[in-house]
């Protein structure tokens, strides 16, 4: 049986039942933010549409969470109007701190006039009213002033970064990456987005490939050299500090041992509460549970499912459990943290790829090499070419189900010496074409269970459209870049002809409608940051082989980017 040794915070958190928590683990100290009665009393008030609107807010000036919590402790069983009342004269509404937007630097290419968000100085000159997290650079933020997302995201900023690259925006890039390198030198790791609230979770950690991905394209562009007066060798040496530092997090925090001296990762954040920013939807799963300490680890498994980005997903129910009977109870069934996911695992690996070439040190080629046996022993089913996640405490694999994340390696093409990489790539993609996820005319969905969460069917997610296609795309495999070319065009004229219709470019889409994705704790966002720099970077990389419809041309195409984009991005 494997043995689990996740260790975050420096907690000892319980998942196998060796060792138990006796108090509640919470997201920060704040007991306006992160807990408390305060908090607690608020949300279940219902006075905003939803959990994340009330965290978001800010403290008027003049006031801090003592005398907050002094005046509420005053007021006896509080009527819904009262509490209302309440935050309206102690806080101000969300937004109300964005200064008019304004013009971004002169080397930013058009597709980005208004680029994106500084966080003003009051932020961290009295932070304590806050619950952002201050930054000292540019930030890019997925959805515009008025939508869900008014902070920084990590995975998000990902496929920013490659958006940003095809527009020539290298100092925006570098911007970007010194927020990440200032956080993790701050926490010892990449926080799932810049509020306080987010400091117990990670994301997708895709900083390392985000730091190699921005050196290939300066060597491919010098011009890049000269915006940020760094040369592209510089760039790798000035990030790399934080780059091990942050790998060094996950093998310290999330790191899964198995038998035999091999291990991989999984997520698992330690929080026992229900997030602040989705608490009412949290909360009203918990409360079905009357054991503690299996409600405790609902929670965990609640935001350890938040930490993978995919939130949420059949993919985190044990295999064999969800059937069409179980629709829309996905979030009381998931098990997140008993997962080794493939996606993840993948990630950590390519880290390890770029580190050992970086430095040559004999500790990232062997975790190299013992991931590389991990992912192939463990999660690779070369009966059906696929790759599946790896269940460690039942050690078995959603076989029979086809996820998007699946098909993570092809994107970085890892593989062992041993394995004809052309040849994977091919058989990967006869898989997919098998499993029918290629056929739909709107995209590649996330996967085939239509289970009412945004993460599965019929949603498709632009970062997991973008690494399947490039991996394609990317291969030596003549079939696979014809493959490619068909599935990009699909896309980006799916993103088009849902600009032509609503005006604007959305997070998901329905790959069956062509319609904006629907499903999950929020309707669906617009803007949309990593759904504009997967269209740019597909028309980058396919650029005149994309055949468009009748109804438009190329240039309009161009329009519709620069048209979504100059809507996005605002100043905090």
């Amino acid at each position: 049986m494997a043995k689990e040794r996740l260790l975050a915070q420096n907690k000892k958190i319980h998942f196998m039942g060796e060792i138990r928590e006796t108090q509640d683990v919470y997201p920060c100290d704040s007991k306006i933010f992160c807990q408390g009665e305060f908090l607690d009393a608020v949300q279940n008030a219902r006075i905003f549409e939803e959990s994340k609107e009330f965290v978001d807010m800010k403290i008027k000036n003049g006031l801090d969470e003592e005398i907050i919590l002094a005046e509420f402790g005053k007021m006896q069983n509080p009527s819904v109007e009262e509490i209302r009342s309440f935050v309206a004269s102690h806080f101000d509404q969300t937004g109300s701190d964005s200064p008019e937007m304004r013009e971004f630097g002169e080397n930013v290419h058009k597709i980005w006039p208004q680029l994106g968000r500084k966080v003003k100085r009051d932020v961290a000159e009295n932070n304590e009213l806050y619950s952002f997290i201050p930054l000292n650079y540019t930030t890019v933020v997925p959805t515009g002033h008025d939508g869900r997302f008014r902070e920084m995201y990590y995975w998000d900023s990902y496929w920013h970064i490659r958006g940003l690259l095809v527009s020539e925006a290298y100092q925006v890039v570098f911007e970007l990456l010194n927020n990440f390198k200032s956080l993790v030198e701050r926490f010892g790791f990449i926080p799932n987005g810049t509020r306080k609230y987010y400091t117990t979770r990670s994301q997708p950690p895709f900083y390392s490939t985000a730091v190699h991905d921005f050196y290939e394209h300066c060597k491919a562009n010098p011009e890049a050299t000269n915006v940020i007066n760094m040369t592209c060798e510089k760039i790798l040496e000035y990030f790399l500090p934080s780059m091990e530092a942050e790998l060094k997090w996950w093998l310290q925090n999330r790191k899964i041992e198995l038998e035999n001296g091999d291990f991989g990762f999984a997520y698992g954040c330690p929080i026992t509460v229900p997030r602040p920013e989705a608490y009412l939807d949290d909360k009203k799963v918990l409360d079905e549970i009357q054991d503690s300490e299996e409600r405790r680890q609902k929670a965990r498994d609640i935001t350890s499912a938040a930490e993978s980005g995919w939130d949420f997903s059949s993919r985190w129910v044990p295999p064999g459990v969800y059937n069409d009977e179980l629709k829309g109870k996905v979030t009381s069934l998931l098990e997140t943290t008993k997962v080794l996911p493939v996606d993840l695992n993948s990630i950590i690996l390519n880290s390890a790829v770029i580190l050992e070439n970086l430095t040559k040190k004999d500790e990232y080629k062997a975790l190299k090499e013992s991931l590389m046996k991990t992912i192939e022993s463990y999660m690779f089913d070369a009966e059906n070419s696929t790759f599946n996640d790896y269940w460690f405490e039942s050690e078995i694999k959603h076989s029979d189900k086809f996820f998007s994340s699946d098909f993570v390696p092809l994107y970085f093409k890892n593989y062992p010496a041993s394995i004809d990489a052309d040849s994977r790539d091919k058989a990967m993609m006869e898989s997919m074409k098998k499993q029918g996820v290629l056929d739909f005319q709107f995209g590649i969905p996330q996967s085939l269970d239509e289970s009412d969460e945004q993460w599965d069917f019929p949603n498709a997610w632009p970062p997991s459209v973008h690494m399947i296609i490039m991996g394609l795309a990317k291969s030596g495999s003549e079939e696979c870049r014809q493959e490619a070319k068909i599935q990009a065009e699909k896309w980006v004229n799916a993103n088009r002809d849902a600009f032509v219709k609503f005006g604007q470019m959305f997070e998901k889409m329905n790959v069956e409608k062509g319609s904006p994705g629907e499903g999950g704790e929020y309707i669906v966002q617009t803007g949309f940051g990593w759904s504009n720099g997967v269209v740019l970077d597909f028309l980058y990389e396919f650029g005149e082989d994309l055949q468009v419809s009748a109804s438009s041309t190329k240039s309009n195409i161009s329009k519709m980017l620069t048209t979504s984009l100059l809507m996005l991005f605002f100043f905090l």
